[in-house]
């Protein structure tokens, strides 16, 4: 029964009838009807350790911005020439500064700060630097970063959230840094060494004009209380990982303290906060925590591994296919739902393969961070669409990278895993 509760919660998320929390809550509330989870189980989710981790980081990175401490991170960045002397220089210095950012903080936030930044000194440079040039891949840049950490993203939580909910433990802090750090040098050295004079063919539309003019416009600077919200990302931060209390009770000290210091309002830190996001993975949590407890997950494991040749399967090519196929079916489906489905089936595969289940968790959270050939499958790839970019431009320079990041990955996961 909890397979067809899969299959059904899969078409919901699939077809985009109903909003994804309500279809994440769907799922798990059919698992409850089901018996695979008690309500009391199903209520737990909602205090989960990631939702609360998930909510306090967003209210203590709101309060960099609030208080002009990003702004000033910003214009900080635009008044170092070298970085501006061109385009491709430009397209060097945002890559790996936005990159950087986005492994400590949300990846959203990271492209809404470096939009307006990008806007700003094209619209200064006489022509010589575009957005469309730079925005691309910049989101592609901070998707892939956003990896390295699990605050970099809603569903780098949801997938070590899945990995314990299977397995019995989740993904420490920056579990995921290694891979990401070779993915970023490999996407940087792609965009600026080829992918760079592919989107000036591709590109190949006028620069637009008619941008967001209120994106750029800044906070007023609290010095004061810029200091505070900075000490308190850098101390929360160093608490994750020390491992100081759990990630949760971390990230609600750092927003209670912001908002106390008068960083942030109580009113403008609730409306920071993801509501939709946070619903999505409790629901999702529950969903796969049903699939486990009903043994459906041991279910599939089996016709995985049987589908591969058995008890003799090689955990290497079965690695590689959770990889091809979470990039592949992520460039179209949510990544909150394929982390909560694939997560749990890969795990489970590892586990009677008797190879680590961190492995496989870490392949899929990182994999549906490279899917960089549409804009249809998470918020970031839509938010650079005001430059004018078309669908098949994200095809024709995303497929690409994507690729060579699959192969990528597909080495290098096993050499660090020793599978």
């Amino acid at each position: 029964m909890a397979i067809i509760v899969l299959i059904i919660t899969i078409a919901i998320f699939v077809s985009q009838k109903v909003a994804m929390p309500v279809a994440a809550l769907i799922g798990g509330l059919l698992m409850v009807i089901i018996g695979a989870l008690t309500p009391a189980n199903f209520c737990s989710y909602f205090g989960n350790n990631v939702c609360l981790l998930l909510a306090g980081v967003a209210v203590v990175s709101a309060a960099m911005f609030e208080t002009g401490l990003s702004a000033k991170i910003g214009a900080a960045i635009i008044k170092v020439k070298v970085l501006t002397s061109t385009e491709k220089a430009f397209l060097l210095g945002i890559m790996v500064v936005s990159g950087v950012m986005s492994i400590f903080v949300a990846n959203v936030p990271v492209v809404a700060l470096f939009m307006p930044i990008i806007a700003t000194v094209a619209a200064s440079s006489q022509g010589r630097i575009t957005k469309k040039h730079l925005y691309y891949p910049m989101v592609c840049t901070v998707s892939v970063c956003g990896a390295g950490s699990l605050v970099g993203s809603a569903t780098n939580l949801l997938g070590s959230a899945a990995l314990e909910e299977t397995v019995g433990f989740g993904m420490e802090m920056f579990a995921m840094l290694p891979v990401v750090l070779i993915l970023m040098a490999v996407t940087v050295l792609y965009f600026f060494l080829f992918g760079y004079q592919l989107q000036q063919k591709v590109f190949d539309f006028p620069e637009a004009k008619d941008d967001n003019e209120n994106a750029g416009e800044e906070q007023e600077y609290r010095p004061l209380q810029a200091w505070i919200a900075g000490l308190t990302f850098v101390g929360i931060m160093i608490m994750f990982i020390r491992g100081v209390w759990n990630f949760g009770a971390v990230a609600c000290l750092g927003a209670v303290i912001c908002v106390l210091a008068g960083c942030i309002s109580w009113k403008k830190a609730v409306q920071k906060i993801d509501w939709n996001t946070i619903i999505t993975i409790a629901g999702a949590l529950a969903l796969a925590g049903g699939f486990s407890n009903s043994g459906a997950g041991d279910v599939v494991a089996n016709a995985v591994v049987n589908m591969f040749g058995g008890e003799s399967a090689s955990p290497v090519l079965i690695m590689c296919v959770a990889i091809v196929l979470t990039s592949a079916v992520g460039c179209f489906m949510s990544h909150n739902a394929m982390v909560a489905v694939l997560v749990p089936i890969f795990c489970t595969v590892a586990t009677k393969l008797g190879s680590d289940p961190l492995a496989f968790a870490v392949a899929v959270t990182v994999a549906i961070n490279i899917c960089h050939a549409t804009p249809v499958s998470t918020t970031i790839y839509m938010m650079p669409l005001s430059a004018g970019y078309r669908f098949n431009d994200f095809v024709k320079v995303g497929l690409p990278i994507l690729i060579i990041s699959d192969i990528v990955m597909c080495i290098i996961m096993p050499v660090l895993y020793h599978l």
